[in-house]
């Protein structure tokens, strides 16, 4: 990682963990696309929620019991890009890229450039993190932010 310099080892590691993301949203898109085409349970209320944002209607109007910055973000991302849940799917699927980077430079810090590499690669190819990523879910913002 040292021959590299951490600046290219982030770009690498961001360009990774976004192929990947990439990959398994298109995987996923082909083998089960009910998925992604209607939301359910949490991502259809933060779906509901986003759109009421954006009318000033309904669920925006009402005191919250699940986290308000997911709709925020995603009636953020409807204004711009129509009310689409998969617009809201390719920042998360960014957001995740750049989490990996961000958990690998941590990690380099704490325990080195080695270590650092080691846990970004693994954070760029970790099951769970790809499912949380192209679903609408708020553990992805979650991670990014903290």
């Amino acid at each position: 990682m040292s021959r590299l310099g951490p600046a290219r080892t982030a770009l690498l590691l961001f360009l990774l963990a976004l192929v990947a993301r990439l990959g398994f949203l298109v995987a996923l898109a082909q083998a089960a696309p009910e998925l992604l085409d209607v939301p359910i349970l949490d991502a259809a209320h933060y779906h509901r929620w986003a759109q009421d944002m954006l009318a000033g209607t309904g669920l925006s109007r009402q005191v919250f019991f699940m986290h308000p910055l997911p709709p925020a973000i995603m009636s953020m991302v409807y204004a711009v890009a129509g009310p689409e849940p998969m617009a809201f799917v390719f920042l998360q699927v960014v957001l995740g890229a750049l989490g990996v980077v961000l958990l690998a430079d941590l990690t380099r810090r704490w325990f080195g450039a080695a270590a650092g590499l080691v846990a970004g690669v693994m954070a760029a190819l970790y099951r769970p993190f790809l499912w949380n990523d192209v679903l609408l879910e708020t553990v992805e913002l979650a991670l990014v932010f903290m």
